[in-house]
Parts: structure tokens; C-alpha cells; sequence
């Protein structure tokens, strides 16, 4: 993915992803981050270190570590961040 570092919107919606690479993380640039509605088991909680993302979609998702993925939502938040994501 080193050829996409400056990529600022990734939208991967409505799919059917079970896993999200762990090479989004090099995309430094990236402020719209778009996961919503697929089959993700596994928040990856290093999503939280993406120092420009403002807005992360990520609701309609089986998460398996709930709790952990509020709390980066939540800290996602307190810095001003949108995540669309709500806790059940």
C-alpha cells in the first residue's frame, strides 16, 4: 500500500470483508475511514494511532471485542474525531 500513502478517503462499505489489512496503518494521511456494514470480527485498536482521521464508519460490524472498540471510539471522539459506531 505504499503507493496509496497519500490517500485521505478509503470507503469499503457494504462488502463482505471478514478482516481488514493491517496495512491501512501505513496510510498516515487518511482522515475518512469507511468499514460500515461488512463482516469484521476484529477491530484492529491500532486504528486509534491514525493521527488525521476524522471520521471512521464503523457500525453493522460482529465485532468480537466490543468493549475495546468503544474505548477507541470514545478516544477517537474526545479528539474531535466522528465515529459512527454504537455500542450493544
Amino acid at each position: 500500500m505504499k503507493e496509496l500513502k497519500q490517500l485521505r478517503v478509503l470507503r469499503l462499505n457494504n462488502n463482505y470483508l471478514t478482516t481488514i489489512p493491517g496495512s491501512l496503518l501505513t496510510l498516515s494521511e487518511l482522515e475518512n475511514l469507511d468499514i460500515s456494514r461488512n463482516y469484521i470480527y476484529k477491530f484492529p485498536l491500532e486504528w486509534e494511532s491514525l493521527s488525521k482521521l476524522q471520521m471512521l464508519g464503523i457500525i453493522g460490524n460482529p465485532f468480537e471485542n466490543k468493549e475495546d472498540v468503544g474505548r477507541v471510539a470514545d478516544s477517537l471522539r474526545a479528539r474531535g474525531a466522528i465515529c459512527n459506531y454504537t455500542r450493544q
